[in-house]
C-alpha cells in the first residue's frame, strides 16, 4: 500500500510521522516555503500535504515519477518515464507538457527550478543528446548546459547552487562517484573554467539555496531512482533516515568546511 512519510529536522533526533501519507516512489517535492510537500500516492495520484497536520489533498493524476520541483509561481514540474517533463498547477488540475524531447532523447527527469521560471533537468537518450539542460516555463525547448559522460548517464546526481552574495552559480554533480562543482554564469549558464573536485565516493547529493550541501558517501541509495528527493531547508532530514553516521554537510562551497551530521547533533 506504499510507504509512509517520516520527517526529521536536521538538528533533532525527533521524528514526525504522517500516517495518512502513502508514497509510491519514495520521492517528495517540497514547496518553496518548505511548509507543504507533494508526492505520488500508491494509486498514482499527485498529492500534497501541509506539515501543519492537515489531511492530504489530491492535485491530479500522475504516472511513474522521475523527480519533481515546485516553483514560486505555484507550478509543479514532474519527470515521467519515456517522455518530456510535465507541469501541473499546485492548486490542482491536469498534466500538460513542459518540455519537448529533442532528437535522440528518450526522457527528461529530475527538474530543479533556478529562478525566473527557468529550470534545469536531466535529459537521457543517445550519448550526444544526454546532459543537464535548461528550459523555462515559457520555452519548452531545452538547451544543453553540461554534457554527461557516457558512463554517468544512468547514475547522475546534480544540484544547482545560486550565487552566494554575487559571483558565480554552481552546478554540483557526480561523475563515477566523484562529486564535482562546475561554476556557471548565473544569467547565461555558460560554463566558467573547469569543474573542481569536492569529495570522493559520493552517491546522493542535495544542496540548499544558501550553499549548504548534504551528501551520502559510499552507502546504498535510498530512493527508487538513486537521487536525493528533497531540496530546500529540509535537505538533511531524508538523508538522515538512511544512515546518520555517514551523512556529511559541506557548509558553504567557498569556505570548504565539512561537518558530519552525526557529530553536529
Amino acid at each position: 500500500d506504499g510507504g509512509g512519510l517520516v520527517i526529521r529536522e536536521w538538528n533533532t533526533l525527533e521524528m514526525r510521522n504522517f500516517p495518512l501519507v502513502r508514497t509510491a516512489a519514495g520521492q517528495v517535492i517540497w514547496s518553496p516555503d518548505s511548509r507543504t510537500l507533494a508526492y505520488q500516492s500508491s494509486d498514482f495520484k499527485l498529492m500534497k500535504v501541509a506539515l501543519d497536520g492537515s489531511p492530504p489533498l489530491a492535485i491530479g493524476d500522475l504516472p511513474n515519477v522521475g523527480g519533481g520541483a515546485w516553483s514560486e509561481d505555484g507550478v509543479i514540474l514532474v519527470g515521467v518515464r519515456r517522455g518530456g517533463l510535465q507541469r501541473i498547477p499546485a492548486s490542482g488540475g491536469t498534466l500538460s507538457p513542459a518540455t519537448t524531447l529533442a532528437k535522440g532523447q528518450t526522457e527528461h527527469l529530475f527538474p530543479q527550478f533556478i529562478g525566473g521560471g527557468r529550470f534545469l533537468f536531466q535529459a537521457t537518450g543517445d550519448k550526444a543528446a544526454s546532459g543537464i539542460y535548461v528550459a523555462s516555463l515559457t520555452d519548452p525547448n531545452g538547451k544543453v548546459v553540461l554534457p554527461i559522460a557516457d558512463a554517468d548517464r544512468n547514475s547522475l546526481n546534480f544540484s544547482y547552487v545560486p550565487p552566494l552574495g554575487g559571483g558565480d552559480a554552481y552546478i554540483l554533480y557526480t561523475s563515477q562517484n566523484v562529486l564535482l562543482a562546475q561554476a556557471v554564469d548565473p544569467s547565461s549558464l555558460e560554463l566558467k573554467g573547469s569543474a573542481s573536485t569536492i569529495a570522493q565516493d559520493v552517491e546522493n547529493i542535495s544542496a540548499s539555496r544558501t550553499g549548504t550541501l548534504v551528501y551520502n558517501p559510499g552507502v546504498e541509495c535510498f530512493d527508487a531512482f538513486h537521487h536525493a528527493p528533497v531540496i530546500g531547508s529540509h535537505v538533511v532530514q531524508e538523508l538522515l533516515r538512511t544512515d546518520v553516521g555517514s551523512v556529511t554537510i559541506y557548509d558553504n562551497l567557498t569556505r570548504g568546511k565539512a561537518t558530519n551530521v552525526a557529530d553536529a547533533l
